[in-house]
């Protein structure tokens, strides 16, 4: 593999050599190319009839198709012609040029000619391609962040509807609950000592306790926004509500205050609430701790159990509860990763960027 990515990046240093420079200074390029042509020149006059050195003019030539098109090949070919025949002058005055040598300049302009043609085409077809990849690469661009868009309205019309639920659990049920206990407790008062106020007693601490449950289930889903300095308060809530259970649990907050926004920590909030409801339903564990990190640039939310951990996402339960921390770290820009193994626990890390 090593050796594979050597190459593709050697053949991309070439290609990148005769495609057009970023910058254009046609005199510094130009000027370098003709020195080129001269330097060649000079190295062919001096090793003479002994080892020809025609076909690295091809250098100055191909670099100038590549750099500006095939007229400046031309003209490339041009002036290797005219410092080639200038050199054979040189080389045999006051004698006339032999005829050996007007062939190999015709034949090395047909070549390179036939060398320039080809190259532009080459070229000309990279660049084709290289603007419908970086076309293509847009419209995958753009699709992905009118998905994310949809996903992310999707969300909110949901996160809508559960607050309206929320509402009506709070305002009308809860008042319902709560006139229905002080009506069973006004029962209770009526039948001071009979039998009966045992099982009105009952009736009460029933009723209050679908209150408590119901008030519960509101607050839950009334969480659309979570402002940023009640973030840690509603985390410490979960980890208490997780440990009413019978286990341990934890909270511990570090670093300065959040530097997010509302929406934000909410689903934060949600990723924390799903790992923990993850753990407490799948992995039957003496203990969760909740920890969450305020870096100068990053917000680090950790939540760890030492229940019996899994190996890897294909259980239902935690296959799906994985997916939703994944959907909703995506949409707010961050990320999740877990670290879990058979009888170990299972750790979740969500990290988000914030500003410092």
């Amino acid at each position: 593999m090593d050796r594979r990515a050597e190459k593709s990046r050697l053949v991309r240093s070439i290609v990148g050599l005769f495609l057009r420079p970023s910058a254009k200074r046609p005199v510094r390029d130009y000027a370098l190319l003709f020195s080129l042509v001269a330097l060649v020149s000079v190295a062919n006059h001096f090793t003479g009839q002994v080892i020809s050195l025609t076909t690295c003019f091809l250098v100055p030539v191909t670099l100038a198709t590549g750099w500006y098109g095939w007229r400046s090949g031309l003209v490339m070919i041009g002036s290797t012609i005219l410092a080639r025949l200038a050199d054979d002058w040189w080389l045999y005055a006051p004698k006339p040029v032999p005829l050996r040598s007007w062939w190999v300049v015709l034949m090395s302009t047909i070549i390179f000619s036939f060398i320039v043609a080809l190259l532009d085409a080459l070229l000309v077809l990279h660049r084709e391609l290289e603007a419908k990849v970086d076309e293509r690469t847009n419209q995958l661009r753009e699709s992905v962040v009118l998905r994310q868009r949809l996903e992310r309205e999707i969300l909110d019309a949901g996160a809508r509807e559960r607050s309206a639920i929320g509402r009506e659990l709070h305002d009308e049920l809860g008042q319902h609950l709560t006139a229905t206990a002080l009506a069973a407790q006004t029962l209770v008062l009526q039948l001071g000592e009979r039998p009966e106020a045992k099982k009105a007693k009952a009736i009460v601490r029933w009723i209050e306790e679908g209150t408590d449950k119901a008030r519960k289930l509101a607050r839950g889903l009334l969480l659309e926004e979570i402002e940023p300095q009640r973030l840690p308060k509603e985390l410490r809530e979960l980890a208490l509500s997780a440990g009413r259970g019978g286990i341990r649990s934890n909270f511990q907050h570090d670093g300065p205050t959040v530097g997010v926004d509302g929406p934000d920590c909410a689903h934060l909030f949600r990723i924390a609430q799903e790992a923990v409801g993850n753990a407490l339903r799948h992995a039957n564990p003496q203990g969760i701790d909740i920890s969450l990190r305020s870096g100068e640039h990053e917000l680090c939310l950790i939540v760890q159990d030492d229940g019996r951990g899994f190996a890897g996402p294909q259980g239902s339960g935690e296959g799906r509860g994985l997916q939703i921390m994944e959907h909703r770290a995506r949409l707010i820009g961050a990320t999740v990763t877990w670290v879990t193994a058979p009888g170990e626990g299972t750790k979740v890390i969500c990290k988000l960027p914030q500003a410092p």
